[in-house]
């Protein structure tokens, strides 16, 4: 079972799996594919993940066992063939792209219960938690 601390676990969202345990100063200068913003209610953990200009069905989200995938992959097809009279292209950059993020959530994260919603280029998981057991309690002796 993994021990979290209250800013032990707040410190790796942000981080790529392989930066796990690094200070918080690198993790101020890393530079991310996508940017995340994540909440703790009592109930559940949000997730939002900026994605503009961004369509839905370019979004694939995936759980792997406690680590959460968010990726976006855009394909356009490039028509190299196509000539424009006068016109010259020196560099073709914005045909595809791939970008993706992974954070590993906490045991306390229902993974079966995750909800996705894409919104004005915000990407929105709602990530209920499970509910706790009943660790101590008192036992009548009769």
């Amino acid at each position: 079972m993994r021990n979290f601390d209250e800013n032990d676990f707040f410190s790796h969202f942000g981080l790529p799996l392989g930066l796990r345990g690094v200070s918080s100063d690198v993790s101020n200068t890393y530079t991310r594919g996508i940017s995340i913003d994540v909440k703790e209610t009592p109930k559940a953990f949000e997730v939002k993940a900026d994605m503009p200009g961004v369509d839905k069905k370019d979004v694939k989200v995936n759980v792997d066992g406690d680590v959460l995938s968010l990726s976006v992959e855009q394909n356009a097809s490039k028509n190299e063939d196509k000539e424009e009279e006068g016109v010259k292209y020196h560099r073709m950059e914005r045909s595809s792209q791939f970008v993706q993020r992974r954070v590993r959530l906490p045991e306390s994260a229902n993974l079966a219960k995750i909800t996705a919603k894409m919104e004005n280029g915000v990407l929105r998981l709602d990530i209920p938690k499970v509910e706790e057991k009943v660790r101590q309690h008192t036992i009548t002796v009769q």
